[in-house]
């Protein structure tokens, strides 16, 4: 039997009158936090105009680098607090690991998504939840940054923490091998030129900070056409900086990444997704 904690994100747009929305879910398993927000901005407007996806996305970053340095999920509920807050944790176990992607589509349909949203495409996984899982049943994911001495993928990395930069993934074998993500599936322009923009600092800064050569990727996700061409100049932006962008959901892509990360790591397999 396989057990999960997870919390919801509340959002509490008022505090005088404390009424709350559900707007994400945040699951603890054995590779780290697995983060689902809502997509829908219309549930978000009908409450406020102060929070939008671009602030459950900040919100998120945060949730996953407090949980970087504690690795206590239960004491999250309680060091978040403001207008973005987690319940107290619940749990949930599974006989079979293979039904956790239906077990999360349906909490996420319990408690999050409204309605008139039930039929639409599941939830999309983060970029960076998906790698680590990857890592991790390959056994190359370390479990906190020290691992980098280790030749381990470790996340949030910090480059500048007077800055507040962190690497989204790094891993070290004489070079360095920074993964930052990229996440052009949603339709918040403003988001993605802020996201390409921080991408591009952090692997600039990495270069300064890093002693050693600082082999640079981008994994990025577009499932549309439309998407690729909206997302133009947000990758044109992030290919000046990185020395290869990748399309998670191109199997050839993602094959060639895999492949170097492995090797990098000293397990020399061929990646098959």
């Amino acid at each position: 039997m396989n057990r999960f904690k997870f919390s919801i994100i509340r959002l509490i747009p008022d505090p005088v009158r404390a009424e709350s929305i559900n707007v994400g879910l945040v699951v603890c398993n054995e590779f780290g936090l697995d983060i689902r927000i809502l997509q829908n901005t219309r549930k978000l407007k009908a409450v406020t105009s102060l929070v939008n996806l671009e602030s459950l996305n900040e919100f998120a970053n945060e949730i996953e680098w407090i949980y970087s340095l504690t690795k206590d999920f239960d004491s999250l509920s309680k060091v978040l607090c403001g207008s973005l807050q987690l319940s107290a944790p619940g749990a949930f176990a599974l006989k079979n690991p293979a039904d956790y992607d239906n077990k999360i589509d349906s909490l996420m349909k319990l408690y999050v998504n409204p309605s008139f949203a039930s039929n639409r495409a599941p939830q999309n996984k983060r970029i960076i939840t998906e790698l680590k899982e990857i890592f991790g049943n390959a056994g190359i994911l370390g479990r906190d940054i020290n691992d980098i001495n280790n030749h381990r993928v470790v996340s949030n990395y910090p480059i500048s923490e007077d800055e507040g930069i962190y690497a989204e993934l790094l891993l070290k074998n004489g070079a360095y091998h920074l993964t930052e993500t990229l996440d052009l599936r949603n339709d918040s322009l403003k988001q993605k030129m802020g996201d390409s923009a921080l991408k591009a600092i952090t692997i600039t800064k990495a270069k300064e900070a890093l002693l050693g050569k600082v082999k640079s990727f981008v994994v990025y996700a577009a499932k549309t056409a439309r998407d690729d061409k909206l997302g133009v100049p947000q990758l044109n932006l992030v290919e000046g900086y990185a020395d290869n962008i990748f399309n998670i959901h191109s199997a050839d892509d993602m094959a060639k990444y895999f492949d170097h990360m492995y090797t990098a790591a000293g397990k020399s397999i061929n990646y098959h997704h």
